[in-house]
């Protein structure tokens, strides 16, 4: 009890890119001050129904306008949401908050419903351990309903719990129909940063170790250390209209992802048939296609595909404000420049003594090396033959380790050899070099007036490899450490 009564709760601010979500708006802002927000980075990108009238009347938030021409420079609104997000965990460590939350307009974290007054989530990541830099919150959908009579916070109560739940999807323009399993937004969630954490966003619901990047590796190469923090009610659709503003704002983003693979059937169909189909037509297209019918709503929740949440509106609604310090009223939006995102910052073209990942090394670094991949949930580079990693440290003694993760097999650990030859750098094998269980221990020396630079090249047996695998893989490598001593 007391040392819950000492512990410190951290500040959180939220970050959010909005385009025309004045129905969501002010419960959002009124739903996240109470549980425990005190800062909000709105940027705007475009709206014109009244949004940033919203926020101006909220003394927190301080709202930034996306001007058309930088908006342009994003083809996907996802790679817009990562330069809002950089931009915010900086002004969040300039301004001493510990969290920063990205979120949309229409996504609330649920506190539970026995949650009570108070600033919910400053509570929850109070408990967060130190060594953890990541929170995430698990979505639940809100199904789309046949005949919203009400408004969206009330009438919608049932919301999908997991992917699986089978949904005929069908485009009348093209004749296609397919049977979709997915959540019809995302399943991905949201995340909090401690903004201390070496982090960059790598898309509109993760972050990954911070490599300074336009493209940085997935989170899975580049793992930060996560838990999960609670639950994250999205409303994707709430009506018909809603559905017809929402998907004909998508029509700005190209046919595929960046990665080629062409975008899925909900939000490439509908876009394509929410630019297509006038209005009333839409709406009717909504009703019949989109929206889930009473006996299949009731059906999926009978097989635990969805389940009734009658009582979120009262948890919305019902937060009184949070005890936080008085705001001054709100500056003007101001204009945002994200000419300069992820330029200007330095990078990695040398490989300086630290404890690295393999997906961080910077591959003119290394040669011989495999892409990274995870095997047995361990991310890893392989080594091939004539592997090497050029090394670049100041002058003196220093200490490094491959690391294997457990996945090499002792015998081949046993069998590996590392050599250095370059003037004036002296690499210490056996009896120096040891081997730890899963890791190759080596003791390095470079002279003050030897090249800055020398490969060091790793000769190891094959890997031992399943049958049909034609690759010549030689050692998985988790973890590279090189320290001065």
């Amino acid at each position: 009890m007391i040392a819950r009564l000492l512990r410190r709760r951290p500040r959180v601010a939220i970050a959010m890119l909005v385009k025309n979500e004045a129905r969501f708006l002010a419960h959002h802002l009124r739903h996240h001050h109470a549980l425990g927000a005190e800062a909000c980075w709105i940027f705007f990108d475009g709206s014109t129904d009244g949004s940033t009238a919203i926020a101006a009347a909220h003394p927190w938030v301080e709202s930034f306008l996306v001007d058309p021409g930088q908006s342009a420079r994003f083809p996907y609104i996802a790679d817009l949401q990562r330069a809002c997000m950089d931009f915010s965990v900086r002004r969040a460590r300039e301004r001493g908050i510990d969290w920063l939350l990205a979120i949309d307009p229409d996504e609330f974290i649920d506190p539970g419903p026995g949650a009570g007054a108070g600033p919910w989530l400053r509570d929850r990541l109070a408990r967060i351990p130190s060594n953890t830099w990541m929170v995430r919150f698990d979505v639940r959908e809100a199904v789309p309903l046949h005949a919203p009579d009400r408004p969206w916070f009330e009438s919608h109560r049932w919301f999908q719990t997991r992917p699986g739940w089978p949904r005929s999807l069908h485009h009348p323009l093209k004749n296609l129909s397919t049977l979709w399993t997915e959540y019809l937004g995302h399943n991905q969630g949201k995340a909090a940063i401690r903004t201390n954490a070496p982090a960059q966003a790598y898309d509109a619901h993760r972050w990954t170790a911070a490599q300074w990047a336009a493209l940085p590796l997935r989170p899975e190469y580049a793992v930060l250390p996560t838990e999960s923090g609670g639950i994250l009610r999205h409303f994707p659709i709430t009506g018909p209209e809603h559905w017809l503003e929402k998907y004909r704002s998508f029509n700005r983003e190209p046919a595929v992802w960046i990665c080629q693979k062409p975008v899925e059937p909900p939000k490439q169909w509908w876009k394509e048939l929410a630019a297509a189909l006038p209005a009333e037509e839409a709406s009717a297209y909504y009703r019949q296609h989109v929206a889930a019918a009473p006996d299949a709503l009731a059906q999926a929740c009978r097989e635990g595909w969805v389940e009734e949440v009658p009582d979120f509106a009262r948890r919305l609604a019902g937060l009184p404000p949070a005890p936080l310090a008085p705001a001054s009223p709100p500056p003007p939006p101001q204009r945002v420049d994200f000419s300069t995102h992820l330029t200007g910052v330095p990078v990695w073209e040398n490989l300086p003594p630290g404890d690295w990942s393999p997906a961080l090394l910077p591959p003119a670094r290394l040669r011989g090396f495999h892409p990274v991949e995870l095997l047995r949930r361990r991310a890893c580079r392989w080594a091939g033959p004539g592997a090497a990693i050029l090394l670049a440290v100041p002058p003196g003694s220093h200490q490094g380790c491959l690391d294997t993760g457990g996945l090499a097999p002792k015998n081949q650990l046993r069998h590996t050899r590392l050599r250095l030859e370059a003037p004036g750098w002296q690499l210490r094998t056996a009896p120096g070099q040891s081997r730890r269980g899963s890791r190759l221990e080596f003791h390095l020396t470079r002279n003050a007036d030897s090249p800055s630079e020398a490969w060091l090249e790793i000769e190891a047996p094959p890997f031992p490899l399943p049958a049909g695998e034609t690759r010549d893989l030689r050692l998985p490598v988790t973890r590279f450490t090189l320290k001065s001593d």
